[in-house]
């Protein structure tokens, strides 16, 4: 891990990271049908406040294989994003059949928080419901 600790800030300076991200849905999907997939890393380590946005990736446009797979997406979170020690960063996903950009019935979310691994290379395997 490559780090440069900054004592009076505590924010941690890295190279970029690199997520794959695994997204388990709870049945085979269609092939052909597209999707827009929003992942987003934010800090959950206060409970009652809105958690602060980390970063954000958004893939457009993202079709399931004929044997209704999805290949593992990768995102980059560059050093930029700053993410303290003392923070604690997760991955929330909206997998959304519509192109509104709002939680809709039959999109997938994770209802579990997923732990942002601290490390620069990363698998992470995310289980998806559907929304009803």
């Amino acid at each position: 891990m490559v780090e440069d600790a900054h004592e009076r800030t505590g924010v941690v300076a890295r190279a970029e990271r690199r997520v794959s991200l695994d997204l388990r849905f709870p049945s085979a999907l269609a092939p052909g049908e597209a999707f827009t997939v929003r992942v987003i890393v934010e800090d959950v380590g206060e409970a009652d406040v809105r958690a602060p946005l980390l970063h954000e990736a958004v893939f457009t446009n993202v079709t399931f294989e004929a044997d209704g797979s999805l290949a593992p997406l990768s995102m980059s979170i560059p050093a930029s994003a700053e993410i303290d020690k003392a923070m604690t960063p997760a991955i929330r996903v909206h997998v959304a059949r519509g192109q509104t950009g709002t939680l809709e019935r039959g999109d997938f979310i994770n209802p579990a928080i997923v732990p942002l691994p601290d490390a620069m290379e990363a698998r992470c395997s995310i289980a998806l419901v559907e929304v009803r």
